[in-house]
C-alpha cells in the first residue's frame, strides 16, 4: 500500500524537465511548486520589506536551484549565472512566453 501511495505522491509533485516548448504549461507547474516550496515571493523584483537581506538571499538560491532543477540542460546554459529569481524568471518569460504554437493558442 505505502508503495503505491507513496510513489502516486511522488508523482504528484514531480515536474517535468522544460525543453522550450510548452512554456505556459511548464510555468503553471513551476510557480506551483515554488509555492508549496514557499519561494514563489523570490519571483518579485524587491526584497519584502518584512524580510532579512539573509533570508532574502537564501529564498533566491533556494527559487533559482528549483527552477535550474527544472529545466534541460540546453536551457541551463543560457541561464547559468543568474542567481535572482525575478532576473530568472524574467529571462524565461522573455525567451519563451507568446513563442511557441502551445502559448499562442493559450493566450
Amino acid at each position: 500500500m505505502c508503495v503505491y501511495v507513496c510513489a502516486y505522491i511522488k508523482n504528484l509533485f514531480e515536474i517535468y524537465h522544460f525543453e522550450g516548448l510548452g512554456f505556459h504549461l511548464w510555468k503553471e507547474r513551476i510557480q506551483g511548486i515554488l509555492f508549496l516550496k514557499d519561494c514563489d515571493r523570490a519571483l518579485e523584483a524587491r526584497k519584502p520589506k518584512d524580510m532579512s537581506d539573509d533570508a532574502w538571499h537564501n529564498l533566491n538560491r533556494k527559487a533559482v536551484t528549483y527552477i535550474k532543477m527544472a529545466v534541460s540542460d540546453d536551457i541551463l546554459v543560457d541561464i547559468k549565472g543568474i542567481t535572482t529569481g525575478s532576473e530568472l524568471w524574467v529571462k524565461l518569460k522573455a525567451t519563451y512566453e507568446n513563442t511557441t504554437p502551445v502559448n499562442q493558442v493559450g493566450n
